[in-house]
């Protein structure tokens, strides 16, 4: 894996006509300590973080436990099928009464390296999705990516939706 630049990135979107909104893209302060992120994921003895990947937060800020939709691409979900939908008028679903949205705060900057914390004046109607993605990981998850982002704007389920880039990235000073 090597450094990106923002402009690397930006290149990277507009080859493979990834759908980031760089308006709402967000990095990690510390791509290398990435553990309260991978801990806010932790479930069945599982702490990792997977590409691609989303991280959902309701309208009061709690972590909706989402083990499963990460494995909705396997359950051949179409274009025109609203999987969100189903998985959040779902009886399963399992809303985190311990982690928070809040609990990210301080983990996040922009392209430059400034911190930011989007998410203090949320749309108290919707929930916070949070889109992970790479340029390392290539092509093929860039596909998969659009496909997530694809779903998330058609879904009939109101979604704030960010976008957190995984690369190890040089920032603009």
């Amino acid at each position: 894996m090597k450094i990106e630049t923002h402009q690397s990135i930006v290149n990277f979107v507009n080859e493979q006509n990834l759908m980031i909104d760089f308006e709402k893209n967000l990095y990690l302060k510390q791509r290398k300590k990435n553990e309260v992120l991978a801990n806010i994921r932790t479930y069945n003895n599982l702490d990792k973080v997977s590409f691609p990947d989303v991280y959902f937060f309701n309208a009061e800020g709690q972590f909706v436990e989402d083990e499963n939709v990460a494995c909705y691409i396997e359950k051949n979900v179409t274009e025109d099928y609203d999987y969100y939908k189903d998985f959040f008028n779902s009886k399963e679903l399992l809303v985190s009464n311990t982690k928070r949205l809040t609990d990210l705060e301080g983990e996040f900057v922009n392209y430059r390296g400034e911190a930011i914390f989007p998410f203090d004046n949320k749309n108290n109607n919707s929930y916070t999705a949070i889109v992970l993605w790479s340029k390392y990981k290539g092509k093929m998850w860039a596909n998969e990516t659009n496909f997530i982002i694809k779903q998330l704007q058609n879904s009939s389920i109101d979604f704030d939706i960010y976008f957190l880039n995984m690369d190890v990235v040089e920032f603009e000073l």
